[in-house]
């Protein structure tokens, strides 16, 4: 039915959900639910316009827009602990509408397949998870703006979809991203991806990212943290830029690819484009990095070591390995216990003037200390 809201309507539910909208809501007054399970605070499956939503799940999700719903002039909140704050669903008819949600390990915002924004401002809020998720395909119109903030470990904003027009910000005050790109095959079309960070990364890219039209990424560290971190993912297409102070404006660990794009990195007193790793690239792609006047930085920097470091490192163990089986092979043999080898006489004379003595030694003894035998001969005439 059609229900007309200038007050406040609160629900509360243990495990189930707080409260249902499925009929036309309207008015300037705000619906409230609550669960302290794994259900929704607030689940709205009909049409509101006007007024605000506001959801909390302990668990769960905090508020639900459902798939085809119709929200209109509306503000949207929703909190969860472990779980997500506002789950927007596909095929959401809509006309401006903000939409916040915040989580401390779980997403603020799950923006769901095929969705478009029109004149919506989307901001969510995390500690160590995901402060807005982007799992299918977002288009943006009018003036929408989508922005995620961490503060822990998590990521501002987590691209595994793909994106047209708008914009896309993401701040990590703490050691995470402001923007994660994580999908294996995302494109972005003219739409402008910037993180921001102190000492975490401003745009990690772990996956695939092919940037179409006037697409601009760019990260910025103001502290130790990298501006862009390409970590065993390619970039394909469009224009990417980092910016850092004390740290690396673009780094490259592991495999990186960049194909048929321009990568630019500045810093100050860090490196301008650290390689980290492998990096591979198409003829017509340009990378460059750069100090700023007055840094104390460098402008490239390569972390591997290069083929013939490694080969002399191998040649120098080689070395060692020949010259202990070396001293090995000149260490005295030396007889086990109890093993007497056999006598191996020597028969020797010894002669004093007119008399010769008769000695018969044993080789392996030191010493004539103790001879085989010995005997006195005549004296023999002697030249």
């Amino acid at each position: 039915g059609n229900v007309s809201n200038n007050g406040n309507i609160t629900g509360t539910s243990d495990n189930g959900t707080g409260a249902v909208v499925s009929g036309n809501l309207s008015g300037t007054g705000e619906v409230s639910g609550s669960t302290q399970g794994a259900g929704s605070g607030v689940d709205i499956t009909g049409s509101v316009e006007g007024g605000a939503i506001r959801g909390d799940s302990a668990h769960g999700t905090g508020t639900t827009v459902s798939n085809g719903s119709n929200v209109t002039n509306t503000t949207i909140g929703g909190n969860s602990s472990t779980g997500t704050g506002v789950e927007w669903g596909s095929q959401v008819t809509h006309d401006n509408v903000t939409i916040s949600g915040n989580a401390t390990s779980g997403t603020g915002v799950h923006l769901g397949d095929d969705t478009t924004l029109n004149n919506a401002t989307v901001s969510g809020n995390t500690a160590d998870g995901t402060g807005v998720s982007i799992s299918g395909n977002l288009t943006s119109a009018g003036s929408t703006t989508v922005s995620g903030n961490s503060t822990g470990t998590g990521s501002g904003v987590d691209l595994s979809g793909n994106v047209t027009g708008g914009s896309i910000t993401g701040n990590a005050t703490g050691t995470g991203s402001g923007v994660s790109v994580s999908g294996s095959d995302s494109t972005a079309s003219n739409t402008s991806i910037s993180g921001n960070t102190a000492n975490g990364t401003g745009v990690s890219i772990s996956g695939n990212l092919t940037g179409a039209g006037s697409t601009t990424v760019s990260g910025n560290a103001t502290g130790s943290g990298s501006g862009v971190h390409l970590n065993n993912g390619t970039v394909t297409g469009g224009l990417v830029q980092g910016d850092a102070h004390d740290g690396a404006g673009i780094k490259v660990s592991g495999n990186g690819t960049i194909n048929h794009a321009t990568v630019n990195g500045t810093t100050t007193n860090g490196s301008g484009f650290l390689v980290d790793g492998t990096l591979s690239q198409s003829p017509d792609s340009i990378v460059n990095g750069a100090v700023r006047p007055g840094g104390t930085g460098e402008a490239v920097t390569r972390v591997t070591p290069p083929a013939e470091q490694g080969r002399a490192q191998m040649m120098s163990q080689v070395s060692r390995q020949q010259q202990v089986t070396s001293e090995m092979g000149r260490e005295a043999i030396r007889p086990q216990a109890g093993y007497q080898p056999a006598p191996a006489p020597v028969e020797m004379q010894l002669c004093d003037g007119d008399s010769c003595q008769s000695l018969t030694l044993d080789a392996h003894k030191a010493s004539p200390s103790s001879p085989l035998s010995t005997s006195v001969t005549s004296p023999v005439n002697r030249p």
